[in-house]
């Protein structure tokens, strides 16, 4: 408010400065919940997952637990010594495979989602208009 309103030239001056402040807000509000669905769409997500470098660290944890199940299904009654070589070896093969391969595999995916992003417009809610009986 600009102060004391005396004349109706005051009202509508502050009508008129109300009106252009509820203008530029709700363009803050487009602002923000378009940045908001950019972070939260699927796709970005995906990406962010898998150009994290703790990716390639979980697809080694997940080789090691595979190769412990590996040897207690199928060597249930085998030697010791072969019990305890066979999670070893898996494991070895299993964490330099992903060393090596990595890269590529997550290069291959993100210009996988890329491309399908590209493609498909990305899903957008209706616009909001004055007669949709909406809250705002």
């Amino acid at each position: 408010m600009i102060g004391k309103i005396e004349t109706t030239q005051d009202i509508n001056a502050e009508k008129e400065r109300l009106a252009a402040e509820a203008e530029q807000r709700k363009r803050e509000m487009k602002r923000s919940f378009s940045q908001l669905q950019q972070e939260v769409n699927p796709t970005q997500l995906a990406k962010n997952a898998l150009n994290s470098p703790a990716t390639p660290e979980v697809l080694k944890y997940g080789a090691t637990i595979a190769s412990f199940a590996l040897a207690s299904a199928i060597l249930p009654r085998g030697s010791w010594l072969l019990k305890l070589a066979v999670p070893f070896i898996a494991h070895r093969y299993a964490s330099r495979y992903v060393d090596e391969n990595y890269s590529t595999w997550s290069q291959k995916l993100t210009e996988q989602l890329e491309r399908r992003q590209g493609g498909q417009a990305p899903h957008q809610l209706p616009a909001a208009s004055e007669n949709s009986g909406g809250v705002l």
